[in-house]
């Protein structure tokens, strides 16, 4: 196709070399289908800045809503952080009352075994004084 209008073209040229005639039909054609090229161009141009304006303004529009997304899921790890330190802090305190129940029960235990003994010690001496008095008592009577 090119080279038919260029051979086209030249036999124009050809033609006219010496003449100064007006431009023929095949040149006025020609003009015509550079100038509609021109706009077909321009229209493309156009379409593609248009095309280009609504990319940028989609990306934006994704980096907008990737940012909340990124700032909720941020806000929910802050708060599932803070839920488990608070059930972390509680279950630290219940571990600690029931070591403290736990150290009262042993200590209460502890007394109360040691009462026991020391009143099993005060009936034993109680029990051996009274033995002895009976062995005096028995032995004034005889």
């Amino acid at each position: 196709l090119r080279k038919r209008r260029r051979k086209q073209e030249l036999e124009v040229r050809e033609s006219r070399a010496g003449s100064g005639a007006p431009p023929s039909a095949f040149v006025e054609a020609r003009r015509k289908e550079a100038e509609e090229l021109q706009v077909l161009k321009e229209s493309h141009r156009e379409e593609n800045r248009r095309r280009i304006e609504e990319k940028q303004r989609a990306d934006e529009e994704r980096r907008a809503q990737l940012g909340e997304f990124l700032l909720r899921k941020k806000a929910v790890e802050e708060e599932a952080r803070k839920r488990e330190e608070v059930s972390r802090v509680a279950m630290d305190a219940k571990r600690a009352h029931q070591q403290d129940v736990g150290k009262k029960r042993e200590d209460k235990m502890l007394k109360d075994s040691a009462k026991q003994k020391e009143l099993q010690r005060k009936a034993a001496v109680k029990r051996l004084l009274q033995e002895e008095k009976d062995e005096v008592d028995f032995s004034k009577h005889m």
